[in-house]
Order: structure tokens, then sequence, then C-alpha cells
């Protein structure tokens, strides 16, 4: 049996493509064995945050315990996840559900934490 042999023995979509999925997160085949879920409790973790700065609509932010590199997202968006005004932001902590996607990652689950 040839190399090319076994693409010819997947069933493929009408365009000639093999029939075989792969996950865009992780790159296993899926099947019904494999589904998002699988990634959710693996790949997530809660992570606390601290707004260390502010630049116009912006909010950068950092995990609490050590030096991470400054992430950044829309403050209003922040704020609002958070249930505080957008003037409240600079210092505030917060804890959110990091998962790791496709193409970077999912935060959920924003919770202001109070000291």
């Amino acid at each position: 049996m040839l190399a090319g042999d076994a693409e010819r023995e997947r069933p493929c979509y009408q365009d000639g493509k093999p029939n075989d999925a792969l996950c865009g997160t992780c790159g296993r085949l899926l099947d019904d064995r494999h589904g998002v879920d699988d990634h959710r409790e693996a790949d997530s973790k809660v992570v606390e945050y601290v707004v260390v700065g502010r630049r116009g609509g912006i909010a950068e932010f950092r995990e609490a315990a050590g030096d991470s590199k400054v992430r950044k997202t829309d403050a209003a968006t922040l704020a609002f996840q958070l249930g505080i005004d957008n003037s409240t932001l600079l210092g505030c902590r917060f804890s959110c559900r990091v998962e790791r996607a496709e193409y970077g990652v999912i935060r959920s689950g924003f919770t202001l934490l109070t000291e």
C-alpha cells in the first residue's frame, strides 16, 4: 500500500479533502469521544488579576501574583463585567476563568475581589 492509498480510502467531503476534522485547540481528531467540553476542565483555571493602568478607553491588567506581562482590554467592557463604574477600575482586583482557545484565550466569570 502506497502513502497516497490511505488518503483515497478515507471518506471525503465533496471538495475532495479527507473527512477527518482536527480540533483547533489541541490538534486531536474530532470524534464522538472528543468534544468542546474536553477542554473546559483540563485547560481552564481561575486567575487573579489587578488593573495597573488606563490609557484612554483601554484598561491594562496583570496577574496579581508576580510580574506577568501586561494585558489590555476595553475598560468599559471590563467595568461592566465587574459591575463597577469605569472610573474606579484603576487598582481594582478581580478574578476570572481563563480557558485556552483556538486563537488565544477566553476569559469569563469575572468576579470583583475585595481586600
